[in-house]
């Protein structure tokens, strides 16, 4: 369990050419599941997803499901958030696929009919997931999915963790919708109990602020990111 204050910025496009100068940056795709029947100030507070998906032109396939709890939120951008789930499944399972015809319940992503495999996704979930959340979702809950495709930069020091990630975001559902693209800071693993004190965020966000014009509107965590960019 630890403290985490991020920032989303949406973007126009893709960000310019060496936009990470060199520095190594980490790349992989996470699949996050969405529960747009439950209401947002309870679904905010965990995130569900399957991490670093495998892609091609036919399928998106998985095998590492995780789940994140929202234990308390500060108020001024700072949550404390804990990996409740990391467990790797015995195989991977085909989570999105590619169909010739239209099923009885297409999804679209890119502009291209899918099918969801809710049942096989579902029965991992009730294996795996305990307590309150599946009395919430249901037996068979209406889902939605976000790919969310990440180029990350991270650096640790003696005060926290710091990175720096472009998203690129596609939203899965039953009607068509644009991909996304964001720029994100997040600092980790911090000590300090309010924003103020925290001299290596005040430091970064002065120059930030000027940049992209940030307000306490763009502070929020990863599940109430993708919620309000369905």
């Amino acid at each position: 369990m630890g403290q985490e204050f991020r920032i989303f910025i949406q973007l126009e496009s893709f960000p310019k050419s060496g936009f990470f100068k060199n520095i190594f940056a980490e790349q992989r795709s996470d699949l996050y599941i969405l529960f747009p029947d439950l209401p947002l100030e309870y679904s905010k507070t965990f995130g569900l997803k399957f991490r670093d998906v495998s892609m091609n032109k036919d399928y998106i396939e998985g095998n590492r499901l995780e789940l994140k709890i929202l234990k308390k939120s500060q108020g001024d951008g700072i949550e404390i958030w804990q990996k409740v789930l990391s467990e790797r499944l015995d195989k991977k399972i085909r989570i999105i696929e590619k169909i010739d015809q239209d099923c009885e319940e297409p999804y679209y992503i890119d502009n291209t009919p899918v099918k969801f495999n809710k049942k096989e996704v579902l029965e991992q979930m009730f294996g795996l997931i305990k307590g309150d959340i599946l009395t919430k979702i249901g037996e068979n809950p209406k889902i939605k999915l976000a790919l969310i495709s990440k180029i990350r930069k991270q650096k640790r020091d003696s005060n926290c963790v710091y990175e720096k990630t472009f998203l690129l975001m596609k939203a899965i559902t039953t009607s068509f919708a644009p991909e996304k693209y964001f720029l994100t800071y997040c600092w980790e693993d911090f000590k300090e109990h309010t924003i103020e004190d925290f001299k290596p965020f005040q430091k970064k966000f002065e120059k930030m602020s000027k940049e992209h014009q940030i307000s306490p509107k763009n502070f929020k965590g990863y599940p109430e990111f993708i919620y309000e960019n369905l």
